[in-house]
């Protein structure tokens, strides 16, 4: 069965990582490009940063993507970010 939306994604998303002891923290953001920008430039003054972000839509790591870069961060060398769409755009995006 194909998941289709952002909640159903998060759901697995967490069970499976539970199931392998992955430990996980959740960020608000709400479902927006701009939303996702500002998740990204706010990443460093965060405590605890994560070294990788899985995020829901391929939009919305685009929108993480830039955020992180326009703060001087390295993708995806100080942070990975995974969006889990597989829509075609993420294809031209770089780094892959």
């Amino acid at each position: 069965m194909a998941l289709k939306t952002s909640i159903e994604k998060r759901i697995a998303f967490l069970e499976s990582c539970r199931e392998q002891s992955v430990g996980t923290v959740e960020f608000d953001c709400d479902i927006s490009y701009e939303s996702a920008v500002e998740l990204g430039k706010n990443w460093r003054t965060r405590p605890n940063r994560p070294t990788a972000l899985v995020v829901y839509s391929d939009q919305i790591a685009i929108g993480v993507i830039r955020g992180l870069v326009s703060s001087g961060i390295s993708v995806p060398q100080q942070c990975a970010v995974i969006g889990i769409d597989g829509t075609e755009i993420g294809k031209y995006l770089s780094p892959h």
